[in-house]
């Protein structure tokens, strides 16, 4: 019996530094795994981290650029809106050379607001899945969505330039053919024609007017929209550098 409790207890002595050397093994690949979680966790805030530092630096940028957008866009309808209370006397007048005065400003065009996207598109592929406090994700999402709409509302205003300025071009066409057949009848009549005038097509003066009108309020209209973006820019800013301590 002594014998049979004798082996058992040298067998296990023998047993001890397996066990041991198994559990430091165990323990090491525990650990293992811990700092590949941590370091993973680490890489992934980081990441998230720099997306929305990028979200910062754009919507910084983007500030600058609305409010230079915005102002331009006053000037311009102010231009259009001048004209458009004008015409009317410019009509009655002839004046073709105040009427030129007065579009010569809109000669320069107006500036194209071009938002800064490549941090959001960063997001919309794949880094949202790193940011997991919701509301970070929908005050970026909700920004831009307004900025999309704001995009295609400057489209159909392009649009609206571009028929604006046609019109005005077959008024220049015709005064330049107008002014042709003047000085020709200067010339054989030997007296100078003074009196310049305008198209008598009651719907193409009515069109243009309207269109004047319209184009200015439409300016105005993008102009106090981007005002309101950018509001919301420096709001989401001011968000985002407080979530970001919390990451």
């Amino acid at each position: 019996m002594k014998q049979f409790i004798k082996s058992i207890l040298t067998k296990r002595r023998r047993a001890l530094p397996y066990l041991f050397e198994f559990l430091l093994l165990f323990l090491a690949v525990y650990l293992g795994f811990l700092a590949e979680s941590y370091r993973e966790s680490y890489e992934k805030s980081n990441k998230a981290k720099s997306y929305i530092n990028g979200v910062i630096n754009d919507l910084e940028i983007d500030q600058k650029e609305q409010l230079n957008v915005s102002e331009d866009l006053k000037r311009y309808s102010g231009v259009l809106s001048d004209l458009h209370k004008s015409l009317d006397s410019l009509l009655l007048d002839g004046n073709m050379r105040k009427f030129i005065g007065l579009i010569k400003p809109l000669s320069d065009g107006y500036k194209v607001y071009r938002p800064i996207k490549s941090s959001y598109s960063q997001l919309s592929n794949g880094g949202f899945a790193l940011i997991r406090d919701p509301s970070i994700i929908d005050s970026i999402n909700l920004y831009y969505n307004e900025i999309e709409h704001l995009e295609s509302n400057f489209i159909l205003f392009a649009e609206r330039v571009k028929a604006f300025q046609d019109a005005q071009l077959g008024w220049f066409n015709w005064y330049e053919a107008q002014k042709q057949i003047n000085d020709s009848l200067d010339l054989a009549l030997k007296t100078p024609v003074k009196r310049f005038v305008f198209p008598n097509s009651e719907k193409d003066i009515n069109n243009y007017f309207i269109m004047t009108r319209s184009v200015a309020m439409n300016a105005q209209s993008i102009s106090e929209t981007l005002e309101s973006i950018n509001k919301r820019a420096q709001r989401i800013s001011q968000f985002l550098r407080k979530k970001l301590k919390s990451l």
